[in-house]
């Protein structure tokens, strides 16, 4: 019964032509995808939540507090950012806590961070501690932190007074095949949005 199944399958294949043999393929590639949680919905509407709302995007619960618009950035008495004619500091004032299993990124030297500021412009510059203004790359499993994110912006773009749109992508822990081990990977289609009124501090 088993022989005769694959000859009856073999042979419904080979009578399709090429164009329906590709939407098969297709099709099982959208079943096993789906299947393993690997699509997200184009339609789906992005999340809003507000200053002072702690939000869970699966990896981090951030709660922001405030954005702030600095001409330069301070460590005490120490410039650690110099004014600049064009330019302004934009921080987001945040408590952060990693959800995780697995250490988690804050953001790098690349344009990358937990918050992905909807500006045209911006320069990404890194997570600081409020506490002492160091630097925080990655925060451990369970652990929290009260960074600032920072970014640099066009001085014509920001000021206070006015708004910016950030949004926190949803993440899901997934195995990694390449580099083995798990990471977490962001949504691209699925996320949730915050508006912050711009301050000075």
């Amino acid at each position: 019964m088993l022989s005769g199944l694959k000859r009856f399958i073999r042979g419904e294949l080979a009578g399709l032509k090429l164009p329906q043999m590709w939407h098969l393929v297709a099709g099982a590639v959208v079943a096993v995808a789906a299947l393993f949680g690997g699509l997200d919905s184009a339609d789906a509407k992005p999340k809003v939540f507000n200053v002072g709302q702690p939000y869970s995007d699966g990896e981090f619960t951030v709660n922001v507090t405030k954005a702030i618009v600095l001409d330069d950035v301070r460590a005490g008495k120490r410039v650690m950012m110099p004014a600049t004619p064009d330019h302004v500091y934009l921080g987001l004032v945040s408590s952060v806590r990693n959800d995780g299993p697995i250490q988690g990124s804050l953001g790098g030297v690349i344009d990358s961070a937990e918050f992905d500021l909807q500006q045209p412009h911006k320069e990404f510059l890194g997570a600081f501690r409020i506490a002492d203004s160091s630097a925080v790359v990655a925060l451990g499993p369970k652990l929290s932190e009260k960074v600032v994110f920072l970014w640099k912006v066009p001085r014509s773009e920001v000021a206070a007074g006015s708004t910016v749109t950030l949004r926190v992508w949803q993440k899901q822990l997934r195995e990694m095949v390449v580099t083995y081990g798990k990471d977490w990977l962001a949504s691209e289609t699925v996320y949730a949005q915050i508006v912050v009124p711009v301050v000075k501090p």
